[in-house]
Formats: C-alpha cells, sequence, structure tokens
C-alpha cells in the first residue's frame, strides 16, 4: 500500500535547498515535529467527504491504530454520524422555522417538490435534474 510509505521531509519541508531559504527568515534555527501516529492514522478521503476522513483519521490516531487495523475507523464510520448530525440539525431549524410561521412546513415541501417534478427535477443531489 503506497499510502504507507510518507517522505515526511516532502511532506512537511517547504520545496527549497534549505527551509529557511523559502520564508526569508533571518532565524538561526529550524524545527519541525510530527506525530507518527497521526500520519499513520490518516485516512485517505475517496470521495469529497473530507469531514469524514479527518474525524476517522484523528480518532485512529488517538487511539493509536494504524489506518489498515481492524479496529481503526474508516470515512464509511464517520459519514452515517454526520448524517444523524445534518439530521437533528434540519429537524430542529424546522422546528423553529414551524413556530415562527406557526404552521407545519410539509404542505409547502410537497408543493416544493411537485412543482420541481413538473420541470423534470427532484430535490437535492449533484445531477442536472437536481435543484
Amino acid at each position: 500500500d503506497k499510502e504507507d510509505v510518507v517522505d515526511v521531509k516532502a511532506l512537511l519541508l517547504p520545496p527549497a535547498p534549505h527551509p529557511l531559504d523559502s520564508i526569508n527568515c533571518t532565524r538561526s534555527k529550524f524545527s519541525v515535529s510530527y506525530s507518527r501516529g497521526a500520519l499513520e492514522g490518516w485516512v485517505k478521503q475517496p470521495s469529497p467527504c473530507c469531514a469524514a476522513a479527518s474525524m476517522a483519521g484523528a480518532w485512529n490516531a488517538v487511539m493509536r491504530l494504524h489506518r489498515s487495523a481492524p479496529d481503526a475507523l474508516s470515512h464509511l464510520e464517520a459519514v452515517p454520524i454526520f448524517a444523524d448530525i445534518q439530521r437533528e440539525l434540519t429537524m430542529a431549524k424546522q422546528a423553529r422555522l414551524e413556530r415562527l410561521l406557526g404552521a407545519p412546513l410539509e404542505p409547502l415541501k410537497t408543493q416544493v417538490i411537485a412543482a420541481l417534478a413538473a420541470e423534470g427535477k427532484r430535490l437535492g443531489g449533484k445531477n442536472d435534474e437536481a435543484a
């Protein structure tokens, strides 16, 4: 697995003959530190799910798990957690709107979905048919 071979110098230092050359620094010393555990817990992002991959990588680093360990988390375990959080936030915002309006939003949602369907579109998504 190529992800296991990390060129730490290339990853952490700026591209220059000497790190200080690229940052115009007059200091006489330069130091970089890193966490091998954080690098080993890192989870590759196979899609635009960077929050889930970041959370999984952070968890793996804290738990001292290599990303290939059987108990390590991946983005697949983190995405449902974020989906639940988003669902709860959406429900709370909908409840607040309904309280402020003094009426349920479901009839409006039904009308919006019907209007979009009449145009050959649907609510949400990424393709041309999405609104």
